[in-house]
């Protein structure tokens, strides 16, 4: 205990710095306080956001399907488990017909060899071929629709979508089955956490609660809360897999750069089109948006649809495992401003409602297109969805009722994408503090019947500083789906493998709220620190709490002018990271280090991987240190922890240091390159 009561006092003195600097008040590190406010008033000191679905009323789910039903049996399913002695009779029987099956059946195996110790070979299928199974076969049998069918078993009616699952037993066997390929990922999960208690707490760190003796009754049928689980940061292939993320991608890419999203020029070059075309581009901001009504021209707007339409097939045909198309503005908070849309905006209350009748009437030739096409090459009929964005210009919907106007009405195949980039994303949006983002987000549903939704859960400005959106965004996810979106894609750092400031946490968090909103962050935030610091889990947890009590602090501090949102300046002072805090906390670290050094002779794996993930965290202070309190040091202490920290940064893959600027430009700076 002589260590957080250290903390606390050096807490206590980093609040006495800035009380120094700008009146403020002193404040411990407890989880509540109150404090002098240095002007003869004692303040309460905030505490971080705690999951509010206690506090608020969330309201119910009707648009979920978690029918998960696992009952323990006597059942063999590993002999002598857990020792080096351990059989099986098992095998896992796997249809070749498509590599997603082959993909989930490798990866049961490996888990569940890994949990018991025992070898479960694979053996594949070719669909026709004789197979005898009975009740006292023992088989795990992975995507044989043939063998399905001939044990007398049926498909449920339930909507499974593109990554739901049907896993039953059958005798002593087990059947995992799909609708659409992109099931076998999330059903191969599933299965493992049922036999084994499998879970992915990061790609380097896999808990089983059980060695696999026993195979339970299983009857589960389920389909994820969001369709396609995107990932927050750069993850490897094994990592995404394992934790139910998106391993291919999932919007069809356009043109020469493969765009995904910020595409429209993708599809209507400024270069290629504008000499000839001007209508099709914006009248303002040197052309950086399209025109969705080419400026009224019916001539211009039928040649723009139809260019973009052989565009987007192209694209659709080179990529036959998408089924979403994006044509979406680029990243700047400009529209058109010529005389038809601002007619439109007049009218209708936003300039979305350009972009809803633009993206119906190219639906109409894109369907059509897509029959066509099936015809042609007697292949089968593809339904791909249109997605738009709903962003700056064009984040608030119509306000003119679809009754009065149904051209505002999205067609069936039409899907916003809606981002709410000026929210802020440490609160939920069951928050008053973004209840003008909620309500466009929930006005958005009179005119479509499909949303997908971008959110953020990084500060932009600032990568290597702590965003406090650990729990809020739990309920963000619950929000989301509630408001009937399937596809949520969570913007954190893209490029970066090992993110400061609980990265990996919230990586995890995301894995587990995508699949099922409503889950609880404080038992999943428990099992991480537990799991993935080992023996430093307390003292990692005591660094986790103080950060995030700090920073709710500062964004408490109305003159800070913090806030919240994705580009707050929260590492642009040091009055905001005192010395004497930030090195207490490296301090701490240096006391996780000690925790695990026991495992450097014993485990050496263990101990190296568990020495990483300490690192990762000590980046931030760190880099707080040598960015905000250079004078504070001599110019050879310095020289040495920004050389120290380079080395660090290399080995743990650091690349970017905000949106679009490079860590290389930092230690350029430094002098270091």
């Amino acid at each position: 205990m002589r260590l957080k009561k250290k903390l606390s006092k050096i807490l206590s003195l980093a609040l006495a710095c800035l009380t120094v600097c700008s009146t403020l008040f002193v404040a411990s590190c407890d989880s509540s306080s109150s404090a002098n406010n240095g002007m003869g008033g004692v303040v309460e000191v905030p505490t971080p956001q705690d999951p509010i679905s206690d506090a608020l009323n969330r309201g119910p789910l009707t648009n979920t399907l978690h029918n998960v039903n696992v009952t323990p049996s006597n059942r063999t399913l590993v002999s002598n488990a857990g020792t080096a002695l351990a059989t099986t009779e098992y095998k896992i029987i796997v249809d070749t017909s498509n590599s997603y099956t082959l993909r989930a059946a490798t990866f049961i195996s490996q888990h569940l060899s890994n949990a018991s110790y025992a070898t479960f070979k694979v053996e594949t299928h070719t669909p026709g071929e004789e197979l005898e199974i009975n009740l006292d076969s023992k088989y795990i049998i992975i995507g044989c629709k043939d063998l399905f069918t001939a044990c007398g078993l049926e498909m449920p009616k339930e909507d499974l979508g593109p990554a739901g699952y049907y896993i039953k037993s059958y005798g002593d066997s087990l059947f995992l089955e799909v609708k659409m390929t992109n099931g076998y990922q999330m059903g191969a999960i599933a299965l493992l956490k049922a036999i084994v208690g499998y879970d992915m707490i990061a790609h380097d760190t896999v808990v089983y609660e059980n060695n696999g003796e026993t195979l339970p009754d299983i009857d589960i049928v389920e389909r994820p809360d969001y369709d396609y689980r995107n990932y927050t940061n750069w993850m490897e292939a094994s990592g995404l897999y394992g934790m139910g993320y998106e391993v291919d991608p999932i919007f069809v890419a356009v043109g020469e750069n493969q765009a995904r999203v910020h595409n429209i020029f993708a599809y209507l070059p400024v270069e290629k089109y504008l000499e000839d075309h001007e209508e099709w581009y914006s009248s303002n901001s040197k052309h950086r948006q399209l025109c969705y009504t080419a400026h009224g021209d019916p001539v211009e707007y039928e040649a723009m649809q139809e260019a973009m339409l052989e565009v987007m097939m192209e694209s659709v045909i080179s990529q036959p495992m998408q089924n979403v198309i994006t044509i979406t503005q680029e990243d700047a908070p400009y529209c058109c401003d010529c005389e038809t849309c601002n007619a439109v905006l007049k009218k209708d209350g936003s300039i979305s409602a350009t972009i809803i009748r633009y993206m119906n009437d190219l639906d109409v030739k894109f369907q059509a297109a897509l029959e066509a096409y099936a015809e042609e090459t007697g292949t089968e009929r593809r339904y791909v969805q249109i997605a738009f964005f709903a962003y700056h210009t064009s984040y608030a919907p119509p306000t003119t009722p679809v009754e009065e106007d149904p051209t505002l009405k999205c067609s069936p195949n039409i899907t916003v994408f809606i981002a709410p980039l000026d929210a802020k994303y440490i609160y939920s949006f069951y928050h008053e503090e973004n209840r003008v983002f909620a309500e466009a987000v929930k006005a958005w549903s009179e005119y479509t019947d499909n949303i997908m939704a971008w959110v953020y859960e990084t500060d932009y400005h600032h990568y290597m500083f702590p965003y406090n959106t650990y729990s809020s965004m739990v309920d963000t996810y619950y929000f989301f789906k509630q408001q009937g979106a399937n596809i949520i894609y969570n913007e954190g750092q893209r490029m970066s493998e090992n993110v400061t400031c609980f990265g990996k946490l919230k990586e995890y968090l995301d894995s587990k709220a995508q699949m099922d909103v409503t889950i609880s962050y404080e038992e999943y935030k428990n099992k991480f620190f537990k799991n993935y610091y080992g023996a430093a889990a307390d003292i990692m947890e005591q660094y986790y709490n103080e950060l995030r009590q700090w920073e709710t602090y500062l964004e408490s501090v109305q003159d800070y002018g913090l806030g919240g949102g994705i580009y707050q300046e929260i590492g642009s002072d040091k009055r905001f990271w005192p010395k004497e805090m930030l090195e207490g906390w490296l301090e701490l670290m240096d006391q996780a280090y000690k925790a695990v050094a026991y495992l450097e002779f014993e485990r050496p794996q263990e101990y190296a991987k568990l020495v990483k993930h300490i690192k990762i965290e000590t980046l931030f202070p760190r880099y707080a240190l040598c960015t905000l309190h250079e004078a504070s040091y001599t110019p050879t202490q310095m020289l040495t922890m920004r050389q120290e920290f380079k080395e660090d940064g290399d080995e743990l893959g650091l690349i970017q240091q905000m949106e679009h600027g490079y860590i290389t430009d930092v230690y350029k700076q430094w002098g270091l390159m």
